[in-house]
């Protein structure tokens, strides 16, 4: 009876699952996030600028209305924007997107450093 019920429980988490993808919304983690991941933008794109990209590579929205792939996205004056829920499916990190919270920082770190401003509300996710 117990696995009957288990078996169950995970065909209606497939079919939330599916119609979650069809409507092109997040899909809830249904673990605890494990870990977080630092990423930079590679360049010097904007929240709104991301948030408008990512939006039209996948199109999926979050429960915030953003398309952005990260939870958190920090710019160069330190202020931390929230395009996901914590417990929200990222779409950062093949691989990892169900168990972590991603945050992006603004900018090229392969040609710069994070702001001090940047590192300061890092630190405080």
């Amino acid at each position: 009876m117990i696995e009957k019920i288990k078996l169950q429980l995970q065909i209606l988490q497939l079919q939330l699952r599916i119609m979650l993808l069809k409507e092109k919304l997040t899909v809830p983690n249904l673990n605890d996030p494990r870990y977080i991941i630092i990423h930079h933008g590679a360049g010097q794109l904007n929240f709104e600028q991301v948030n408008e990209y990512h939006k039209g590579k996948w199109g999926f929205i979050s429960s915030l209305g953003f398309g952005i792939g990260y939870q958190y996205f920090i710019s160069y004056s330190g202020r931390v924007h929230q395009g996901r829920m914590d417990n929200e499916e990222a779409a950062a990190t093949i691989g990892y997107n169900k168990c972590s919270i991603n945050c992006c920082l603004q900018g090229n770190f392969e040609t710069e450093q994070p702001t001090d401003l940047q590192l300061k509300e890092k630190n405080r996710i």
